[in-house]
């Protein structure tokens, strides 16, 4: 394992900036990550199980072993041309993927050394052939329908939380708080942004073209940037995640409020709705509602609405009486 170092120009942090929604494409590519490793199975094993119970109701969906799982592999490379600008329209990515210039094609994909029994497939990808871009393509929108959109509520608004903590952090403390917290293997040491156990020892000079910062929620632990340093500089980080155990509630605390409700308040610390409240704590949603009302008015978290979703997150009172030992 290496290290990946992004060098910052004086000009790079000013047009540094955080994706202002989800990029469907981004979550496929590490949704489909976490399906081939043993690592962070265990902070997905719910998604991991309605994955398998709609992938068996929808017969399997070879194509995806076939076609995803080979271009999109776990390792120190997979082709750059699958993620191209960030974007929130995952049929214009598509469009976009399917219209990729052959020579590209072949390029990118040449690097890659896929499974005998997806050769072919691969292969047929690589020369551009209509009838396998068109199956990639459905195996994207196939994928994207049966693992991320059922949970699209949770992963839209645990990415707005992540924003807003940002957000705040740039308002509260300055700009270079921006590239603090990008996830446990990242350290920002100005001039230079180090991501440690990256596949590969490489640096990444920005040279004053700034940086996009994409928030996934099925980025696990380790950020990933595009593989041509010749592209527009992305990083893929992990967020926190309402199921993130980042703080215990002390015993005292438990006492003092309650064990579902200091619960609830330890899971605003990575921002959660009302419904992720509920759920991970087997409350009903009414209960949940209530609790929230409860911390709310105490100054213990604030709340605002994302579109139809109230989002839950700890204030800096909460904090310290989460941390308080």
């Amino acid at each position: 394992m290496g290290s990946l170092r992004i060098h910052f120009g004086v000009a790079d942090l000013s047009r540094t900036q955080v994706l202002g929604v989800h990029d469907p494409m981004w979550e496929i590519v590490c949704a489909v990550h976490r399906l081939q490793t043993p690592l962070g199975r265990h902070d997905y094993m719910a998604w991991r199980q309605k994955l398998r119970a709609n992938l068996h109701q929808a017969g399997g969906l070879p194509a995806i072993r076939e076609f995803l799982v080979p271009l999109l592999p776990r390792s120190a490379y997979f082709p750059d041309l699958l993620t191209p600008a960030p974007s929130a329209d995952l049929d214009a990515t598509i469009d976009r993927i399917q219209h990729t210039d052959v020579r590209r094609l072949r390029r990118e994909l040449g690097r890659l050394d896929p499974p005998a029994y997806a050769r072919n497939a691969v292969a047929d990808v690589a020369a551009g052939r209509p009838a396998a871009l068109n199956r990639l393509g459905a195996a994207l929108r196939d994928f994207y329908r049966l693992a991320i959109q059922p949970h699209l509520a949770t992963v839209s608004a645990t990415l707005a939380a992540d924003r807003a903590r940002r957000a705040n952090q740039v308002l509260t403390e300055g700009p270079g708080t921006l590239l603090h917290g990008l996830g446990p293997t990242v350290r920002w040491d100005p001039p230079v942004l180090t991501v440690a156990g990256y596949p590969v020892d490489r640096d990444l000079e920005l040279g004053g073209r700034g940086l996009t910062l994409v928030p996934s929620y099925f980025c696990w632990r380790y950020p990933i940037a595009l593989a041509d340093p010749e592209l527009p500089p992305v990083l893929v980080h992990p967020v926190q995640r309402a199921s993130d155990e980042l703080v215990r509630p002390s015993r005292g605390l438990i006492r003092l409020l309650g064990r579902t409700r200091s619960a609830v308040l330890q899971l605003t610390w990575a921002g959660a709705t009302t419904s992720e409240l509920a759920r991970l704590t087997g409350v009903s949603l009414a209960t949940a509602s209530e609790h929230a009302t409860v911390l709310r008015d105490a100054g213990l978290i604030a709340s605002h609405r994302h579109g139809n979703m109230m989002i839950h997150r700890v204030t800096d009172l909460g904090t310290s009486l989460l941390r308080r030992r």
